[in-house]
């Protein structure tokens, strides 16, 4: 993965900082793949997978119609590991020389609002890889890769600029990834 700069709001939720963005579909394909994509997951998650297998149909026949067929297509956040990056760096709008913002609802936020920069690693996604398959289905061709059904729909060509609202964390061991993992999915099919 390249550099990768993108507007963020700082948080944090027990002992996990996490940094909500938003991207266009056409970078979020491009730069996030599914954790079994990468060699490394088979050997020290040999025992316990992280990642159900995708399950092409469902994706295929369900979320790629629906992204092409709705206007009011919405998905919820996408949870985004950064694995080992080179650059994990947040510079927040209060790092900025003295900068502030003018206006009461404004005070107190220049520690919370600024710029998430990534550069080197992986990225891929913890929670939500159903949903990048078929982001990434709709916006590589014409027919889906498994059952070869025509991709179709008013809305095809706009998918790409869709803005997706995606959560990154930074690695930081196996065990805090899977325990994160299973909670996210907790009502989902087990791993």
């Amino acid at each position: 993965m390249s550099s990768y700069s993108v507007p963020a709001i700082k948080a944090q939720m027990g002992s996990t900082a996490y940094f909500q963005t938003v991207m266009r579909v056409s970078e979020l394909v491009q730069s996030v793949a599914a954790a079994m994509d990468f060699p490394e997951f088979e050997t020290f998650m040999a025992h316990e997978k992280m990642q159900r297998p995708i399950s092409e149909e469902r994706v295929e026949r369900e979320i790629v119609p629906y992204l092409t067929n709705s206007p009011d297509r919405f998905f919820g956040s996408i949870i985004v590991l950064a694995y080992k990056p080179g650059k994990f760096d947040f510079e927040s709008v209060s790092d900025l020389s003295g900068a502030r913002f003018k206006g009461k609802s404004y005070e107190g936020k220049e520690t919370q609002l600024g710029v998430l920069t990534i550069d080197g690693g992986q990225l891929f996604a913890l929670d939500g890889q159903h949903r990048l398959h078929a982001l990434r289905t709709v916006t590589k061709g014409d027919k889906t890769p498994r059952l070869k059904l025509p991709i179709t729909g008013d809305y095809k060509d706009a998918v790409a600029n869709d803005q997706l609202s995606v959560i990154f964390l930074q690695f930081e061991s196996v065990q805090k990834a899977r325990r994160i993992f299973n909670k996210v999915n907790r009502y989902a099919k087990p791993t």
